[in-house]
């Protein structure tokens, strides 16, 4: 599953992956984004888990 990061993550990528995948994701109006270079795992996790919510939404 991995670790759960949190604000004192020293990973600078993963700070940078956090702040723009959602405006990806609200940008493309979907899962079907890119990963963010640097922060790959967290990237497909966070992807995994937006398509999930869709599709709960039936959307």
């Amino acid at each position: 599953m991995g670790e759960l990061k949190d604000e004192d993550y020293r990973l600078d990528e993963w700070h940078e992956a956090r702040e723009e995948l959602p405006a990806r994701f609200i940008e493309t109006d979907s899962a079907e984004v890119d990963t963010y270079t640097g922060a790959t795992g967290s990237s497909e996790r966070w992807i995994e888990a937006v398509a999930d919510a869709l599709a709960k939404a039936g959307l």
